[in-house]
């Protein structure tokens, strides 16, 4: 098994909008598990030895998405998260629209950057840039100016981290919107980590302990994202539906997820220079490993976007 970041596998060790980030990143999981709550009715004789409180929480995904707090659906899933961290990195990469159907408005699907509210447009632009500004210093060549290079990755993450500090740990908004995804997320996640609900589809449950959060690639739960994509999506018709998605792209939502994560939170506690005479030394010796995580962010996204 492989893990992008061993260190940030401790969920509790990141900031909430970190891990939020996260969930967004991989809402894919909870849209499967909406589908196997439907399959659960239509395919009973498959699901007989689902245990009764994994059996509660496909009936919750089926009565009560959508006006329980604690089981938001798409929509209101997409409300929370656009207003802070704007349109998902990994939603859109695995919806399909049908054509001659509109798009609902505020979906969280492919295009909905352009329903994101400002601040969320805001995190949107400010974070590709620190990205950008990653890979320039990542793929400097050796006659490119090493030092402003540097300066122009820590000018980004003092931006970023003006935008990110009014929603840190102690506002209230993002306390909620928090509590409220990540109860269904988890359920979501209780579902595939059911041996008998992953018998359904002929394959076993991830086995890492954190899966599939905190960069924890597991062959056999994203085997099973790909397993249950092929079963329940193919022909299924609503004006947007997921698609099914590959081992590979799952895996890659997950570094994108993990990776995300890593860098909102090193630049919400990064100390950025305010001495103009640090040494270029100490500079490099704090920030590359932000850097770095940056750099793996853009590529991930990078290779989620071109399909590899």
């Amino acid at each position: 098994m492989a893990s992008v970041n061993q260190d940030a596998v401790n969920q509790n060790k990141l900031p909430l909008i970190a891990t939020m980030y996260e969930r967004w990143t991989l809402d894919y999981i909870i849209e499967l598990v909406q589908l196997i709550a439907m399959d659960f009715v239509y395919r009973p004789r498959q699901y007989r030895e689902v245990p009764p409180n994994i059996s509660e929480i496909l009936q919750n995904f089926r009565f009560l998405t959508g006006t329980d707090p604690k089981f938001p659906n798409r929509m209101q899933r997409s409300m929370t998260f656009e207003a802070l961290l704007g349109s998902s990195d990994g939603m859109g990469m695995v919806m399909e629209t049908k054509s001659n159907a509109p798009m609902p408005a505020a979906a969280g699907t492919a295009g909905a950057g352009m329903n994101a509210t400002a601040e969320g447009a805001q995190f949107k632009l400010e974070s590709a840039r620190l990205r950008e500004t990653a890979r320039a210093y990542t793929e400097r060549q050796v006659t490119q100016g090493e030092g402003q290079l540097l300066q122009a990755f820590l000018d980004e993450g003092i931006t970023l981290q003006s935008y990110l500090r009014p929603i840190d740990d102690e506002n209230n908004v993002v306390i909620i919107g928090n509590a409220q995804t990540k109860a269904i997320f988890d359920n979501a996640v209780r579902v595939l980590r059911d041996t008998h609900v992953a018998g359904r589809f002929g394959r076993p449950p991830a086995t890492q302990n954190t899966w599939p959060l905190g960069g924890a690639l597991d062959q056999n739960g994203s085997l099973l994202i790909q397993e249950i994509g092929k079963v329940l999506i193919q022909g299924m018709m609503p004006s947007v539906s997921l698609m099914p998605i590959s081992q590979n792209k799952f895996d890659v939502m997950q570094r994108i997820a993990s990776y995300g994560a890593i860098t909102i939170t090193g630049v919400l506690r990064a100390i950025f220079p305010a001495d103009p005479g640090e040494s270029p030394e100490s500079r490099k010796k704090r920030f590359e490993p932000l850097i770095g995580a940056a750099y793996s962010w853009k590529t991930a996204l990078d290779n989620l976007a071109t399909g590899i």
